[in-house]
C-alpha cells in the first residue's frame, strides 16, 4: 500500500465514485477527497490549490458539452503544469457515444453511473499505474459501431456562425430570416448554407435538418 493518499476532486452529485474509492480499502491505495465542487469554474481553483491526482466530472455527452469541456480541459491542463492530474468523465450510461465523447473532450478516461463499482476501481487503478485508458483500436471500433460519429465530429468542427445557421435551418428558418437573425447579408447566409450541404453531403436543407435532428438535440448545436 502506498503511504501517501491519492488526492481526488469531484464535480458530480453521484455517490458512485465515492463508494468506489471507499471500497478500495486498506489493501490498495488510500484516497482522500480534498474538494467537492458544484461549479465547473471552481475546478481551476481546486487543481491549482490541491494538484489532485484524480478529477471526476459529471456532464451529459452531447455536442455542446463536448465542445465546452474540451476547451475547459485544455485550460485545466495548462494550470496543471506538472501534468499529474487525471480527468475522468462520469457519464450517465456506458455507450459508444459516451466513450467517444470523453475521448473527443480530451478526458483521460471515462466511467459510467450504470457501471459496476469494480469496473470504476479498475479504471482508476489503470490511470494511476500510468497505463493509458484509450487505445487506437478500441476508438476505431467504437467509431465503426457508431454510425453517426463522423457527422458528430464534423458538427464539433464547425465555426460558431455555421453552428448558429445550422440550428436555424433545423428550426425551419428561411435564408432571409436567418440573415436577419445573425446580422449577415442574405447572399452570405446562402453561401454558408451551401457550404453546410456540401460538408454533410446532403442534397437540400430538409435533409440537412433531418440529419441534425437525428444526430443530436437541436438545442445542442448552438454555440457553446
Amino acid at each position: 500500500m502506498m503511504s501517501a493518499a491519492i488526492t481526488t476532486v469531484l464535480f458530480t452529485k453521484s455517490d458512485l465514485v465515492r463508494l468506489a474509492f471507499d471500497g478500495m480499502g486498506a489493501h490498495t491505495t488510500r484516497y482522500q477527497l480534498v474538494d467537492h465542487v458544484r461549479d465547473p469554474d471552481d475546478l481551476g481553483r481546486s487543481v491549482t490549490e490541491f494538484a489532485p491526482a484524480i478529477v471526476v466530472f459529471h456532464t451529459a455527452v452531447d455536442i455542446q458539452n463536448v465542445m465546452r469541456w474540451s476547451a475547459r480541459l485544455r485550460t485545466l491542463r495548462s494550470i496543471d503544469s506538472a501534468g499529474q492530474t487525471n480527468f475522468v468523465l462520469l457519464a450517465e450510461a456506458q455507450s459508444d457515444d459516451a466513450y467517444l465523447g470523453a475521448y473527443e473532450m480530451g478526458a483521460d478516461a471515462y466511467i459510467a453511473i450504470d457501471q459496476r463499482i469494480e469496473g470504476v476501481r479498475s479504471t482508476i487503478n489503470q490511470l494511476l499505474s500510468g497505463e493509458p485508458f484509450w487505445s487506437e483500436r478500441e476508438v476505431a471500433e467504437a467509431r465503426a459501431r457508431c454510425g453517426w460519429c463522423g457527422i458528430k465530429v464534423k458538427l464539433m468542427g464547425l465555426e460558431q456562425i455555421d453552428r448558429q445557421i445550422l440550428k436555424l435551418v433545423t428550426e425551419g428558418f428561411s435564408d432571409k430570416e436567418i440573415a436577419a437573425s445573425v446580422f449577415l447579408a442574405h447572399q452570405t447566409v446562402r453561401n454558408h448554407v451551401s457550404a453546410l450541404l456540401a460538408t454533410f453531403k446532403v442534397r437540400n436543407r430538409t435533409e440537412l435538418a433531418v440529419m441534425c435532428q437525428r444526430v443530436c438535440n437541436v438545442n445542442n448545436v448552438s454555440a457553446a
